[in-house]
């Protein structure tokens, strides 16, 4: 599975259109259409919009697609 299809994947996963994708990142219309890799700046762009994908994941193929949740650590004050 390529990067574009990975972001297919989560995109449909997460009912979130190309048109929304497109406007929510920036990415030019018809990008995920288009063959060839993608850039680091895409990635980036991605992950900066959609904080919840695993990094790993997308440009990989490694481990799950979402970031486990990370929880927040209580802080007990004296």
């Amino acid at each position: 599975m390529t990067i574009r299809e990975r972001v297919l994947y989560f995109l449909d996963s997460k009912s979130i259109s190309k048109y929304r994708f497109y406007k929510e990142t920036g990415i030019s219309n018809g990008y995920l259409d288009k063959k060839g890799s993608m850039g680091s700046d895409k990635c980036a762009e991605i992950c900066r919009c959609y904080p919840e994908i695993n990094l790993e994941w997308l440009i990989l193929g490694v481990g799950e697609m979402l970031k486990p949740k990370v929880r927040k650590r209580k802080t007990i004050l004296k």
